[in-house]
């Protein structure tokens, strides 16, 4: 039996042959100028993002990809708030000193580690807050490194800092 090699024959080899060599390039291998969400920091991703809890008054964190990136408030059920706008560095809150560090920015979470420090400079007492949101980018969970069995969590919210806080 002979075989006979067509132009239509040599045509849908090349086809198939082409097909399978762009189905094997995968987005992986895609290089790309503008980063998906995924491709971005905790800062980047939660940039002007919301999460309060309202056990025992209301209390909110908010994530801001600035110099001033956390911003938290507790306003207790008579009304009276605390709001602070913190940054990485030197922080000075009613007269006391914090200083605050970014540990880890990635994809996943936000750790940072706070000194407090006493009127005399020295460093008095340090722990560390880890920041992580769960896939659907609804809940706000933080893990304090001085009990690793306590947390707290928080829920998205629409509401501005300025709702809370002038």
């Amino acid at each position: 039996m002979t075989t006979i090699i067509t132009y239509k024959n040599v045509l849908k080899f090349s086809s198939i042959f082409i097909l399978m060599f762009f189905y094997s390039c995968t987005s992986d291998d895609i290089v790309s100028d503008n980063p998906s969400s995924n491709d971005k920091d905790f800062l980047e991703k939660y940039d002007g993002y919301g999460f309060i809890s309202d056990d025992d008054g209301v209390e909110g964190w908010y994530f801001n990809n600035s110099d001033q990136f956390l911003k938290y408030f507790f306003q207790d059920s008579d009304g009276s708030k605390d709001c602070l706008s913190l940054k990485e560095g030197t922080n000075n809150i009613d007269g006391e000193t914090y200083t605050l560090t970014i540990v880890t920015n990635n994809q996943l979470s936000l750790l940072l580690e706070i000194i407090y420090n006493d009127n005399d400079g020295n460093d008095d007492y340090s722990e560390s807050l880890e920041f992580t949101v769960d896939s659907n980018g609804n809940t706000l969970t933080i893990k304090y490194d001085n009990d690793p069995d306590s947390f707290e969590t928080y829920t998205k919210t629409s509401l501005g800092y300025s709702s809370f806080c002038n």
